[in-house]
């Protein structure tokens, strides 16, 4: 440790030895963080490879990375990283449920697809580099050399693998995109646990009442008796008309489901209609699926949308959509937009 040099970097205690990390001396900057020190065979690979941590510091923000503050080049066949330090458990010390393990494949998949989309192929996840603190699964970023031929199915391959979900999907999703979709289409099929009777027959009034807001508030505090305060608290901020900020930090990835029977989701129109949309999912005629509830006012089908690839593909599509709580409301309705010259149904007249 003495022979190690970094400018501006104070070292800590070792983490581990290969390579090696080191905690990183608290400062106001950086209070807990990781450096790794690691050699590489050529200054070719090492550049090569310093140049793909460079753009996800630079480029990839996601709540499920591990974020990369800083990258250095160290003598002439080696580089430094300094990222956020990730206090939790591995999956191999914290078993999984289905449900858990689908929730985390969803978090794990949405920090792939930003990787994906630029380009950047992860080409470690294994249980060491999924790390859970509370509900968060985060994903960390290798230091060391990985394959360069690595792909990004080799990423998708590697996280069911991990998550013990390789026999949920019929076919392996190409990236990390298609993964969140499929898990997240996987999740919103998952019948909805209830904890006994009682909770049941509130869960199914609001399903066929969607609009009754004091069943909701009844229903709030049957779930903070019993000990889930975060269901609690999501139903409270949605009769209370909370902003999006502050309810979107309370949908929980594997409350999915759940909330596609008791969210007041905004509705996300496909064209400016003369009459009067009703603007909530709770406004709308449940139907047989959770997901689709129809609108009386204009005589179609609405759907609960969940990611921004839904959002996309029912706006080719011509269709409404309902926008989850877990999902940036100003993302999804820019997904959403159709091609200007798709136009359906009674739309408002120009001014004169």
């Amino acid at each position: 440790m003495s022979k190690i040099d970094i400018p501006g970097i104070e070292l800590g205690e070792l983490l581990s030895e290969h390579p090696m990390r080191f905690a990183v001396v608290p400062r106001p900057d950086a209070p807990d963080a990781v450096v790794e020190v690691v050699p590489v065979a050529t200054r070719a690979r090492r550049d090569q490879i310093f140049a793909r941590l460079e753009r996800i510091q630079q480029d990839c923000e996601h709540p499920s990375f591990a974020a990369i503050r800083r990258v250095v080049r160290y003598h002439d066949h080696g580089y430094i990283v300094v990222s956020d330090r990730v206090r939790g458990v591995t999956v191999s010390d914290r078993p999984l449920d289905r449900t858990l393990a689908v929730e985390a494949g969803i978090q794990i998949a949405g920090a792939l697809a930003e990787l994906h989309d630029r380009g950047i192929v992860h080409g470690d996840v294994r249980t060491e580099t999924i790390v859970f603190a509370g509900d968060r699964a985060t994903l960390v970023f290798p230091a060391h050399v990985i394959p360069e031929d690595a792909r990004p199915i080799d990423d998708v391959a590697a996280v069911l693998g991990v998550l013990d979900l390789d026999d949920v999907l019929a076919e392996l999703p190409e990236d990390g995109d298609a993964l969140r979709e499929a898990l997240i289409a996987i999740a919103l099929a998952e019948p909805i646990a209830v904890a006994d009777a009682v909770e049941g027959a509130l869960v199914t009034s609001i399903r066929r009442e969607p609009s009754d807001l004091q069943t909701r508030r009844v229903y709030a505090d049957w779930l903070e008796e019993h000990g889930d305060a975060s269901r609690a608290a999501f139903l409270r901020a949605e009769v209370d008309d909370a902003t999006d900020e502050e309810v979107g930090p309370l949908a929980r990835p594997r409350d999915l489901a759940w909330r596609a029977v008791v969210s007041r989701a905004p509705i996300a129109r496909h064209v400016d209609f003369t009459f009067e949309c009703p603007e909530r999912w709770d406004a709308l005629a449940p139907t047989e699926t959770d997901g689709v509830r129809h609108c009386a006012t204009c005589a179609r089908n609405v759907y609960f949308c969940a990611s921004l690839e839904q959002a996309r593909a029912r706006g080719r599509e011509g269709q409404c959509i309902a926008i989850d709580a877990g999902l940036a409301r100003a993302d999804a309705e820019r997904a959403h937009t159709p091609p200007k010259h798709v136009m359906m149904g009674e739309v408002a007249a120009d001014e004169p």
